[in-house]
């Protein structure tokens, strides 16, 4: 039977905010868009509407309240809101929009109604991959362009702002504010690639994809990110395991044996596929650099015109010792800070003025390149930033949320439930989110386009592993 929706329903139903602020995410982290006056209108408006869609949740809040380990995700917040009290000499302002964005990330991404059919959470999750998909393409596209026209500036927005655009540094920024952040955003675009080539049969979708999937890679390549390759390594294998499993299930028969034999011979694929992602971009790294030194070698150098070298190669880096490119320093610093206040933190929003103030000799405000206001890892930025109260609170989500999945993994392989594929996809997407935290500071703080998703897929896990209880739970009851 259909379901009743009315007007209010489907603005508030978390959907539309969804969409806006997956927009929102690009804009942040778009070169073109980023520190532009304009931005400061779209923010507020989606941070007022997203406001209304709380509201509206809290009326209904019947619909949402069975989300799993809500509890959990809340007392998140209710740690954030302590920490930014006890810190609000370095003021609140900041602070607090903060804490607005992470409500609204749990709140409106995270938390999901409980009661969603099957058809409707599917239908959804098609929409916003496909519109990640769109949006990351394009930027992709962008930037492989500018790469092709030679293009690159280095353009200084305020005396504490510049950023990058095209191929600069031996590396392509593209439209993208930073490249680490770009190349974790287009493994995200190639698994849900792979996801639409392995669901649709229509050939010229499956062919969309599969170009899609090339400019992402070619992007990832040319970006020259080591964050991007360990992302696509882990990420596509994560994704081949689940996908082989998937494939053969029920077909090896219920012997324990066969069992531990798919799962034995589906990690050995998923090696192969990490080892085999990570070499191809290599291989065209190193393919794409001897083109470009034979073109130079060729061509003629026009006097008082300097030939513009297109190398991928990062001499600043080849150059300095620091194989970390500063992390060690940064994470050093994080544990400096957290020393000082270790039980709430100091906020993130504080992270520059609270070491000024408490550790003014540490490596992020005192050293030759800038001041640092976050710590490249998310744990450091949690930890930091609401001390170990908040460290466990979210050490618990995560550790929660991932026996909730697992799981749920084991009742759909059992069943065969028809959402595997979806469930692969977002099981994939959650990894490389993970995974990519470790370097960089994005899924937690940040109005990043992975954070976005990673929320958002979160959201739709809970919902399957909800979904999969109540299934098993009804199934003892009909017995009784």
């Amino acid at each position: 039977m259909k379901e009743k929706t009315t007007i209010l329903d489907n603005l508030f139903s978390g959907m539309v905010f969804k969409v806006f602020y997956l927009f929102l995410g690009f804009l942040s982290f778009n070169g073109y868009a980023y520190h532009q006056p304009w931005m400061k209108y779209i923010t507020w408006g989606i941070a007022v509407f997203g406001t209304v869609n709380c509201i509206y949740r809290l009326i209904y809040f019947k619909k949402y309240w069975q989300t799993p380990h809500l509890w959990l995700a809340v007392l998140f917040l209710v740690s954030g809101t302590l920490t930014m009290l006890i810190n609000r000499r370095y003021g609140m302002l900041e602070s607090l929009q903060g804490m607005v964005w992470l409500t609204l990330q749990i709140i409106l991404l995270y938390v999901t109604e409980t009661d969603k059919s099957s058809v409707k959470m599917q239908r959804e999750i098609r929409i916003l991959a496909s519109l990640f998909v769109l949006l990351a393409t394009a930027s992709s596209m962008a930037g492989l362009i500018m790469l092709w026209q030679r293009f690159g500036r280095l353009v200084v927005l305020s005396p504490d702002e510049v950023v990058m655009r095209g191929f600069v540094l031996g590396r392509l920024w593209g439209v993208f504010t930073d490249p680490n952040y770009g190349s974790v955003t287009v493994c995200i675009s190639g698994l849900i690639n792979l996801y639409f080539i392995e669901k649709t049969k229509k050939k010229t979708i499956k062919a969309l994809n599969a170009f899609f999937l090339i400019v992402s890679f070619l992007h990832l390549v040319f970006s020259d990110s080591r964050t991007g390759y360990v992302a696509l390594s882990l990420s596509f294998a994560i994704y081949s395991y689940l996908s082989f499993v998937r494939s053969k299930v029920g077909k090896e028969g219920e012997k324990k044996a066969s069992v531990t034999k798919l799962h034995v011979v589906s990690l050995l694929l998923a090696v192969v596929v990490a080892f085999g992602s990570v070499g191809t971009a290599f291989l065209t790294k190193k393919t794409y650099n001897y083109a470009v030194s034979l073109q130079s070698s060729s061509s003629t150098v026009t006097p008082g015109k300097p030939r513009k070298n297109l190398e991928i190669k990062r001499a600043s880096e080849e150059e300095s010792t620091d194989i970390s490119n500063r992390r060690l320093s940064i994470w050093n610093s994080g544990k400096e800070l957290f020393l000082e206040a270790p039980i709430t933190g100091v906020g993130f929003r504080n992270i520059v003025a609270a070491a000024e103030d408490k550790v003014p000799n540490t490596y992020i405000v005192n050293n030759d390149f800038t001041k640092f206001a976050a710590f490249h890892n998310m744990w450091v930025d949690i930890l930091v930033s609401q001390g170990l109260v908040g460290l466990f609170i979210f050490l618990a989500l995560t550790m929660a949320c991932f026996f909730s999945v697992f799981k749920a993994y084991k009742k759909m392989l059992n069943t065969k439930n028809e959402n595997l594929l979806e469930f692969g996809l977002l099981v994939s997407i959650v990894f490389v989110c993970l995974v990519s935290s470790l370097f960089l500071s994005d899924t937690v703080y940040v109005n990043t386009q992975n954070s976005v998703m990673f929320w958002i897929v979160l959201g739709f896990l809970m919902n399957m592993s909800f979904q999969e209880k109540l299934k098993a739970s009804e199934k003892k009851e009909c017995k009784a």
